[in-house]
């Protein structure tokens, strides 16, 4: 027997898929209510539920989490990126005495509880206060909440965004402006934040250092760049943050590095030589180990270290490769409120163990690269192309 029913708490038009994605359903008796669950055109989840009391409650996130990725986006010339796979459409069927179909979608990435509660305490919504408010900061990034960003140079990496219905544009500090190709609105994109500011290099000869992003034409949040930090020792980092955007953390400081061996697997082997037995082994699995200091940083810096440390994906970028790492840190704390720089200890550990060993490149068998502060200009002495270094991490030719 079916019964009449109200959906009476549902999540907004699009929801975390690492938050609850719950509902709430209030019967008039205790019969069955069905559910079915469909992503595109395929049901990936059906149930029969009886109400407890006059209540029925479900979650559905877990449900949906395979079907939404993420991944570091690949290097493009595009001012904008589509990116893939980092949301989803679902559509739900609740069904008793009457069916009623609710539709939605989901992203990758969450919000703290605290968060959740602070937005819930407000009547607002993360996503549709946040990312969908276009008279403010709406980029997928955890180094701040505020309507400006500051990065350093060698930071810079793509941010993801959900598109407004209006096109945008991006001001530099000397005014001019670039707009940026259109977008479908409520689509996925990131903004290519290092091509936009080659961008200005190539259309105005300007090397920017501040820019206003403007939806259409009012301005929704600024982003600072500053020179990123000479040490000889120090790491960057890329890692997925809470949100599902990879971002670029730079770390200079002091770093110790060391093997850990494992357990060493020694066998007798017979000598032919000595005519005896001696003991052998394998070339051992060696496991690189590193502790960064990582200097003063402040409160913000601090907070942006924590989602590091909260990763599920973090990465160790060197040159082009990128190895996977684990991050930890055993003393992560700092004073509230915050009177002076705290420094953190990290512990590095990479994800793959080694058992060759390969010198760096150097000499011939070194990449190209002549090292070249930004707005420096090299001109060949038998010809060729002239190199302008843009900024810290990247070259740009001109012939």
């Amino acid at each position: 027997m079916r019964m009449s029913f109200e959906i009476i708490r549902k999540t907004g038009e699009i929801a975390f898929v690492a938050n609850p994605i719950a509902f709430e359903v209030k019967t008039s008796g205790e019969a069955e209510i069905e559910i079915r669950l469909r992503v595109g055109a395929q049901e990936v989840f059906s149930a029969s539920y009886v109400p407890f009391g006059d209540r029925i409650h479900f979650d559905i996130a877990e449900i949906l989490q395979p079907f939404v990725t993420s991944g570091p986006l690949e290097d493009s010339e595009d001012l904008i990126l589509p990116v893939s796979g980092f949301m989803a459409g679902y559509t739900l069927e609740v069904k008793g005495q009457e069916t009623r179909t609710l539709t939605g979608k989901v992203i990758c990435g969450g919000i703290s509880k605290q968060a959740a509660r602070e937005m819930a305490g407000r009547g607002m919504d993360f996503i549709l206060n946040r990312l969908r408010d276009y008279s403010s900061q709406f980029l997928f990034t955890t180094r701040t909440r505020g309507k400006h960003i500051a990065i350093r140079e060698t930071e810079v990496s793509p941010l993801i965004f959900i598109h407004p219905d209006k096109r945008i544009q991006v001001e530099s500090e000397y005014g001019n402006r670039i707009k940026l190709p259109e977008g479908t609105a409520g689509e996925i994109y990131a903004l290519n934040i290092g091509r936009i500011r080659r961008e200005f290099f190539h259309k105005y000869n300007q090397i920017v250092s501040f820019i206003r992003v403007l939806v259409p034409a009012e301005e929704a949040f600024d982003i600072s760049f500053t020179p990123g930090e000479v040490s000889e020792n120090g790491l960057s980092f890329l890692f997925r943050n809470s949100l599902g955007c990879y971002e670029v953390i730079e770390m200079p400081g002091k770093m110790i590095c060391s093997l850990d061996r494992g357990d060493d697997e020694n066998y007798r082997t017979f000598d032919e030589e000595g005519g005896d037995y001696i003991t052998g082994r394998p070339r051992p699995d060696l496991l690189q180990k590193m502790k960064l200091n990582t200097g003063f940083k402040r409160k913000t810096e601090l907070k942006f270290i924590q989602d590091l440390l909260s990763s599920d994906d973090i990465r160790l970028l060197n040159g082009t490769a990128r190895r996977r790492v684990l991050v930890t840190c055993e003393e992560y704390g700092y004073e509230e409120p915050m009177k002076e720089p705290t420094s953190l200890v990290l512990d590095i550990e990479v994800a793959e163990r080694e058992s060759n060993y390969t010198p760096d490149m150097d000499g011939e068998n070194a990449p190209p690269f002549i090292e070249l502060l930004p707005g420096e200009v090299e001109i060949p002495s038998e010809g060729g192309q002239v190199r302008v270094r843009v900024e810290s991490n990247i070259m740009w030719e001109v012939v």
